[in-house]
């Protein structure tokens, strides 16, 4: 149990300046995208350490776990970009757009492209497979 209170006051620790940097970089989000695409992978990491955290407190270490992973990837993938983003933040932003396209474009592959339809605006298989060339 003394674990579990030092990781709890560990992650109030942390929550205090991560969430003051997500508000200082929130000014510049309209504005700039290589920040917005930081931004909201930053929130995604700040969301689940305190989804993580809920779960452990409830009990529930094996859904936690799951969220650890997740964590870990934002992890990678904020670091990836910084990376991208130190020779040209443009490019690198188009590279994770590209790359989130893609993705949806599989997700909606293996869905067999169902329900498309009931979202109002939404592209059409056609138009989402021609974004994949």
């Amino acid at each position: 149990m003394k674990a579990q209170e030092e990781w709890d006051e560990l992650i109030a620790h942390l929550a205090l300046p991560c969430s003051f940097l997500n508000e200082k970089m929130s000014a510049r989000v309209e504005t700039d995208v290589p920040t917005r695409i930081f931004h909201a992978l930053f929130q995604k990491g700040i969301d689940t350490l305190r989804a993580i955290q809920l779960l452990y407190n409830a009990a529930l270490p094996i859904q936690a776990q799951v969220l650890v992973r997740v964590l870990i990837e934002v992890r990678m993938d904020l670091e990836i970009f910084l990376q991208l983003s130190t020779e040209n933040p443009k490019q690198a932003a188009r590279q994770v757009l590209d790359a989130m396209m893609l993705e949806k474009i599989k997700q909606q592959r293996q869905s067999d492209f169902r329900g498309l339809e009931l979202v109002k605006g939404s592209p059409t298989p056609e138009d989402l497979l021609g974004h994949e060339k």
